[in-house]
C-alpha cells in the first residue's frame, strides 16, 4: 500500500505547476524540451533543448514534464576540516584543524558544473594545505593561513563560492606508529 501512495505523491510533485524557493535558498530552473529543435527549426533553439535561468526566493512557477528546479542554500556557512594529517620535509608529523567560512554565490556553477560543491570544496582545502606542509621545514600556522587563503580562495571560486575566510582551530604534533602484519 505504501508503494501505491509513494508513486501517487510521485505524480502529484512532478505535476505540480509550481516550486517554492526558500529565502535562504536560490536555484537554477532547467526547461527541457528536446524535441522542439526538429520541429521548428526556425527558433534559437539551445542544443539539446534546454533552457537554464537562475531563480530567486518565493514560488517559481514550473511547467509540468518539462521543468526541474534544483535549489541549493546559498546562506554563509563553515565547515570545519578536523584531523588533516600532514608530514612536513624535516620529517615532523602534525594534525591541522582548519575552519573554512563561505557561502555559495555562483548557483549555476554550484549546481550545474559540479555534483557536490561541498565535498569538492573540502577536498580541495584538505590538497592545498597538505600540499603547502609538505614543502616546509617547520609548521608555522600564520604563515601556513597567509599562504594557503588565496589558492583557497580560487579554489572556492571553480566551485561557484566564495571563500571569506580560512581560519586554523589547532595544531598538534603528532606520531604515527605503523602495524606491520607478517603473513
Amino acid at each position: 500500500m505504501q508503494a501505491i501512495f509513494d508513486f501517487l505523491l510521485s505524480v502529484w510533485e512532478k505535476l505540480l505547476p509550481w516550486a517554492v524557493v526558500e529565502p535562504n535558498e536560490a536555484g537554477v530552473r532547467i526547461r527541457s524540451v528536446p524535441f522542439i529543435s526538429w520541429l521548428a527549426p526556425r527558433f534559437r533553439i539551445p542544443p539539446g533543448g534546454q533552457w537554464v535561468a537562475e531563480v530567486a526566493p518565493g514560488a517559481v512557477f514550473k511547467l509540468p514534464l518539462f521543468d526541474t528546479i534544483k535549489k541549493c542554500v546559498v546562506k554563509r556557512r563553515n565547515i570545519d576540516l578536523s584531523n588533516i594529517t600532514v608530514e612536513l620535509r624535516g620529517g615532523a608529523t602534525y594534525i591541522i584543524s582548519l575552519t573554512l567560512r563561505y557561502a555559495v554565490k555562483n548557483v549555476r556553477r554550484a549546481l550545474l558544473e559540479t555534483e557536490d560543491f561541498d565535498a569538492s570544496l573540502v577536498t580541495d582545502v584538505t590538497s592545498i594545505v597538505a600540499r603547502w606542509a609538505t614543502h616546509q621545514e617547520g609548521m608555522e600556522p600564520d604563515r601556513m593561513l597567509s599562504e594557503c587563503y588565496e589558492p583557497v580562495r580560487v579554489a572556492g571560486f571553480r566551485w561557484g563560492c566564495e571563500v571569506e575566510q580560512l581560519a586554523l582551530n589547532t595544531v598538534a604534533k603528532h606520531r604515527i606508529y605503523r602495524i606491520v602484519q607478517d603473513q
